[in-house]
């Protein structure tokens, strides 16, 4: 969610004309990333919980200016050009947004209004989730739709596959499994003996690890550098299967899969569980044809295979 402290940066923007010049129907991978970034900051979540935007939009029936919206930190980093933006925005599929006819402003389109959320949902979603910064929920579900989209990418590449004709699961780990609260642990204390991080500590630790293991202790010392210690908390800071499945549409309709369901991993092998925790989920596509071809060479191991995957032939007999 847009945080104004946060993703919303004070800079002079020199304001200037956007005339309007599509160059192709399919956007380029920099316009996908714009499309997404504003798509979800108008999306039906978001937008329907950002006091900021909404504010801004009341000003003038819908429209909020591209001045206002290039400071956003996330995308300004994309481009802060209001006519490369208007013009990738001009390609989206979902054709959310509008361009005023001087390209200096966006809007929601009025024909497609926001959802009417019970104030027995709101309140759900305010009180397991939107206690945490704006802005790590927009890190999350950006970073997390740029890695589903390199998985989609890859995959549809490699199996031949379009991705209408896939349907996706998202496994999501609510809690760390034993090693990883170990490796945490040992983490942690490093940190707290060397107040800090030291690289030969580190190294040593990571050499007595698997594949698995050292993506895992990455992942955390990644986010060390990140937030500190407070990222040795093993209690998780959000509950992402509720913030996954209100965001499912928009996830859905980016990457423009048939359908997209999340569930707990819990119940699953513990291979698959190893390879998921909490903050990193994980994407399986498949379609009654991939399954077909996986379940007969379900010996390769470097991937989680959809045979491995509970009930998945009971949910593609319910396609």
């Amino acid at each position: 969610m847009a945080d104004v402290k946060g993703d919303v940066q004070e800079t002079a923007i020199t304001v200037k004309a956007a005339p309007l010049e599509v160059k192709g129907t399919e956007p380029t991978e920099l316009e996908a990333k714009i499309i997404t970034r504003i798509e979800y900051y108008f999306g039906d979540i978001n937008f329907t919980f950002d006091k900021f935007l909404i504010e801004e939009s009341k000003k003038d029936d819908g429209w909020v200016p591209m001045e206002t919206m290039v400071k956003f930190n996330r995308l300004k980093i994309l481009s802060d050009d209001f006519c490369v933006i208007a013009n990738a925005l001009s390609k989206s599929k979902q054709q959310l947004m509008e361009i005023s006819e001087d390209g200096l402003k966006i809007r929601r389109v009025l024909s497609k209004p926001l959802p009417e959320f019970t104030q027995e949902r709101k309140d759900e979603w305010m009180n397991r989730s939107l206690f945490l910064p704006g802005s790590i929920l927009d890190e999350y579900i950006c970073d997390l739709e740029e890695e589903f989209q390199e998985s989609l990418k890859d995959f549809c590449s490699t199996e031949k596959e379009q991705a209408a004709t896939l349907n996706g699961i998202i496994l999501v780990a609510t809690t760390f499994v034993p090693w990883q609260c170990t490796t945490i642990t040992m983490l942690k204390d490093i940190y707290e003996e060397q107040d800090g991080l030291v690289d030969n500590k580190v190294d040593t630790l990571l050499r007595q690890m698997d594949v698995v293991g050292r993506r895992f202790a990455r992942d955390v010392i990644n986010k060390i550098k990140k937030v500190g210690y407070k990222a040795f908390n093993l209690i998780p800071e959000m509950d992402e299967i509720l913030v996954l499945d209100l965001y499912i549409d928009l996830l859905r309709n980016h990457l423009e899969v048939k359908e997209l369901t999340v569930r707990n991993c819990e119940h699953e092998k513990e291979d698959i569980r190893d390879a998921i925790w909490p903050g990193r989920p994980f994407i399986f596509f498949y379609n009654k044809h991939y399954l077909k071809k996986t379940v007969a060479t379900s010996s390769q191991t470097e991937n989680i295979q959809p045979a491995a995957i509970s009930g998945i032939d009971q949910v593609i007999r319910e396609q």
